[in-house]
């Protein structure tokens, strides 16, 4: 149920954004070199914890992504950008030197992406490709009793592939594919209902997400 609200949530939020950008449009209507691009969507990530020379352990699950982009025009069909990317898995299933254990512990894995990239557009049928490069860091959170654990800082890396349907001159509708990768050598993240700090932390994610673009 915590899931359907916060997925509910993301999409409530593009679709007001959505409104405000229409009503913004009726008023201008010359482009310019600068977009700004919001999505929403559900995400898979399966999450690999090392300690030194034993065997990994693993979290996976679902949740929600929330990905801004600030665009710019950098010639016909490219485009240079900032990323901001969040993602949350809840309540992730747990592997313990791969046997799937139960956790009685209310717990969220949130993921942040800070970094830059470019972006390839085919101007004839709206299909896109985009890059991005940046800095990661993992938070595990423990509901129950709001226990936070974050990670140091690592690398990220993310790939999407998408269409734009541009309704005016102002904004477009997107749908896209997102793949996320991140790594972080950490030495202080504990995730319950383990006991020891893991040495690195691997996330692979896949996503879906729909957003929409301002000029």
């Amino acid at each position: 149920m915590n899931q359907l609200k916060l997925i509910a949530c993301c999409l409530l939020f593009t679709s007001a954004l959505s409104a405000q950008i229409c009503g913004y449009t009726r008023k201008n209507t010359k482009p310019r070199n600068m977009y700004i691009s919001v999505s929403t969507g559900i995400s898979y990530a399966i999450i690999d914890l090392a300690r030194g020379d034993i065997m990994s352990d693993f979290m996976y699950g679902f949740g929600p992504m929330l990905d801004i982009k600030i665009e710019r025009n950098m010639g016909k069909r490219f485009f240079g950008h900032i990323i901001f990317n969040t993602k949350t898995t809840i309540n992730p299933l747990l592997k313990l030197q791969g046997e799937r254990i139960s956790s009685d512990y209310s717990s969220n894995f949130d993921e942040f992406i800070l970094g830059i990239g470019g972006k390839y557009l085919n101007n004839i049928n709206g299909v896109y490709f985009s890059s991005s490069l940046g800095i990661t860091n993992f938070r595990y959170r423990i509901k129950v009793n709001n226990q936070n654990n974050i990670s140091n800082i690592g690398a990220a890396i993310q790939f999407t592939l998408g269409k734009t349907w541009q309704i005016n001159k102002r904004w477009a509708y997107n749908l896209a594919f997102a793949f996320n990768k991140t790594h972080v050598n950490s030495t202080n993240l504990q995730v319950m209902p383990f006991d020891k700090s893991y040495d690195i932390i691997n996330s692979n994610s896949f996503s879906i997400l729909l957003g929409v673009t301002l000029n």
